[in-house]
């Protein structure tokens, strides 16, 4: 068992059954695991891909498929939206710094994805996109 102070003042205890790793560095691969399960929390908890509405193979691949690309667009969008927020809201003069907020980004690609997928147009597809980007760069949170 270690235990090890996070920036924050909270005490972190693990338990792990590897002991050939000192304190040092198993901390250090811990850090590293974090954004590994951060998008396992994605896509359990917000994407919902646990969680499957059909019954026959064909369905459930479906909506298998359909989630990983709900996350993806997710991520690609959130990474793309923190940019434009760093560099139009956290110029350093607001005492929280603001990111993305993935759950009504993730409502706003399911709502807004058909409506993509059926505009007759390039100028309609961007609208689209143009829209979900004003969105999700609105609707920020702090960290």
């Amino acid at each position: 068992m270690l235990r090890f102070s996070l920036p924050s003042g909270v005490t972190e205890t693990l338990i792990t059954n590897e002991f050939s790793l000192d304190k040092t560095a198993f901390k250090a691969l811990y850090y590293l695991r974090w954004p590994v399960e951060e998008g396992y929390k994605l896509i359990k908890e917000k994407v919902g891909l646990t969680n499957f509405n059909g019954f026959s193979e064909n369905s459930i691949q479906q909506e298998f498929w359909i989630s990983v690309l709900l996350a993806n667009l997710a991520m690609l969008i959130k990474t793309e939206t923190d940019g434009i927020i760093d560099e139009t809201v956290n110029t350093g003069q607001n005492r929280h710094r603001y990111h993305t907020n993935m759950n009504e980004l993730i409502g706003c690609i399911s709502r807004y994805f058909p409506e993509y997928m059926e505009a007759d147009t390039c100028t309609e597809q961007r609208e689209v996109i143009r829209y979900i980007f004003c969105f999700a760069i609105s609707t920020r949170v702090n960290l």
